[in-house]
């Protein structure tokens, strides 16, 4: 009778305390916002919070090998630096599929840009 008392015991705080753990778990909230300094591409049209979402301050020469969401799954664009920013069709930076100069979005793209862009980069220039 004692050891089922003590056994009952244990078990019981053994789950409160399991209980606990997993209500104290935080949830994580992933940010997809685009900041100053980036130029953003989603997965998905109209800046979709539901996809996946990429965030860049340098130029990528190949979405394929770090952003394989996006790599010709491109659907939308934010470009938040300070200067124009060209996507490419091919790795490589081969091609030019669409120009964003700074400041502009774009939220669904036509035939031609939609799904179809592999990496990107400043051009230099002030503007498309």
């Amino acid at each position: 009778m004692v050891k089922r008392r003590v056994m009952a015991a244990v078990l019981g705080t053994a789950a409160a305390a399991g209980m606990t753990m997993v209500a104290s778990a935080p949830a994580q909230a992933v940010d997809r916002n685009c900041y100053d300094g980036n130029f953003c591409v989603y997965q998905a049209s109209s800046f979709s919070q539901s996809y996946p979402m990429y965030r860049f301050n340098i130029a990528d020469s190949n979405w394929g090998s770090g952003q394989p969401e996006i790599y010709d799954k491109d659907s939308s664009w934010r470009n938040r630096w300070s200067v124009t920013v060209k996507v490419y069709a091919l790795s490589d930076y081969r091609t030019v599929n669409t120009c964003f100069n700074p400041g502009y979005e774009l939220h669904q793209g036509g035939s031609s840009q939609n799904d179809n862009g592999r990496s990107h980069k400043y051009d230099g220039t002030g503007w498309c």
